[in-house]
């Protein structure tokens, strides 16, 4: 290395290394600069986007709903129904056919919701008549009553289904 008048000189090519690397440090900080405007517009229309495609599905609807409003709850509930009909349907069919596989017959696959329903409602119904021997004020005629049931109820859920679990569900 020179020295003029007691200061170090850096040689030329020296001088080239810290321009290149000057410039390629540039060049990355624009190149992130860059990434990050890009993906700032493009989060812009994202958001924009979005922004569009919900205003075109709730405004109809909003309109609908405030102008026609009996219309409009009869359409909804008339849509809703049929959700929950092709649900149960699809549901009812899966059921059906699993049971099949298992080897009922078509009557036992039938009949069993049936024998289903009809405990449901035995058990509600005697529910019901002692709430009503309750507000009848026929206190110890109830409470034997509860107890009787709650012990039958019992024995349906934990003795008779897990018992028969295989042969009627």
């Amino acid at each position: 290395m020179k020295q003029i008048f007691g200061k170090k000189q850096d040689l030329p090519w020296k001088k080239k290394m810290i321009i290149n690397k000057s410039i390629k440090g540039i060049q990355i900080v624009l190149e992130n600069y860059k990434k990050i405007i890009k993906n700032s517009i493009l989060l812009l229309v994202y958001v924009i986007t979005i922004a569009c495609i919900s205003f075109l599905i709730t405004y109809p609807i909003w309109f609908i709903a405030t102008k026609f409003s009996k219309t409009f709850s009869f359409l909804i509930l008339f849509i809703l129904s049929l959700l929950i009909i092709v649900t149960l349907v699809k549901k009812l069919h899966k059921w059906f056919y699993s049971k099949k596989e298992l080897g009922l017959s078509t009557l036992n696959i039938l009949i069993t919701p049936v024998k289903n329903f009809t405990v449901f409602l035995i058990f509600l119904l005697f529910f019901y008549f002692i709430i009503i021997i309750f507000s009848k004020k026929l206190i110890v005629l109830s409470i034997i009553l509860s107890l009787g049931y709650l012990f039958t109820l019992g024995l349906y859920l934990f003795v008779y289904k897990k018992k028969n679990a295989n042969t009627f569900n």
